[in-house]
């Protein structure tokens, strides 16, 4: 997932350049993979970026700080072919007879590889991640696939494809906000406050353990961000 593709409440319109005092904190845009946002700060291209923290151990984020902001609801895609595609809403478990198409290869997409263990899905490798369009083409080539994008996300007129609703559970993807350490930039906290504020009066960090899925990892994230110990949740990997 571009881990992946902005949430409901539009996270993303905090984000770009901020027009505070000289000195501006740059934030980067979504980026395909989290890699990409690292390679970006290790640049000094931008002051902070967006991705989905992988557990530590697989990502080697040395020098990296990250405070969880977004946990966005995803969709499926499926081409209009798919013998789901009518649906008005589907459950992870009714995919299992379908092929979750990776737009990269699963190394890369830590969410996607979560979400097929976890519900027991198939799985088709793409190469290389050349955005939405790409995305949609290769969905559409097989109508036994689909695979996942955030809720938000408006399909192009005529594409040939559905966005459908998850639910029971609904799988929610990780927002993170990533900056090197130490922080250098003095406007990096106050940026961090007015996430948090707007988060919490959006309510970007709700999370029901009986209605949502949540990677383990991304569990113990949200737990870090609300400073409050550990809690069962809906079992994830």
């Amino acid at each position: 997932m571009p881990d992946h593709p902005l949430p409901r409440g539009r996270a993303g319109s905090v984000g770009g350049r901020l027009h505070h005092q000289p000195g501006d904190v740059l934030a980067g845009p979504r980026p395909r993979d989290l890699s990409a946002a690292v390679t970006a700060l290790r640049r000094g291209e931008i002051d902070m970026g967006f991705g989905r923290v992988y557990p530590a151990g697989e990502q080697g984020l040395d020098r990296l700080a990250s405070r969880l902001a977004r946990l966005e609801p995803v969709d499926a895609i499926l081409g209009a072919e798919h013998p789901l595609a009518d649906r008005p809403v589907l459950r992870p478990a009714d995919l299992r007879e379908s092929i979750l198409w990776s737009p990269a290869t699963l190394g890369k997409l830590d969410f996607l590889r979560r979400f097929a263990d976890h519900f027991g899905i198939a799985v088709e490798d793409g190469a290389v991640n050349l955005g939405l369009d790409h995305l949609i083409s290769h969905v559409r080539a097989d109508r036994r696939r689909f695979s996942l994008l955030p809720a938000d996300v408006a399909l192009p007129a005529g594409a040939g494809a559905r966005s459908v609703p998850l639910a029971d559970p609904t799988p929610l993807y990780a927002w993170s906000l990533i900056w090197l350490t130490p922080d250098r930039h003095p406007l990096l906290r106050t940026l961090l406050r007015q996430f948090a504020e707007t988060g919490l009066r959006r309510r970007w960090l709700e999370y029901d353990a009986v209605r949502d899925w949540l990677p383990a990892h991304d569990q113990a994230e949200l737990r870090r961000a609300l400073n409050v110990p550990d809690a069962p949740g809906h079992a994830g990997q």
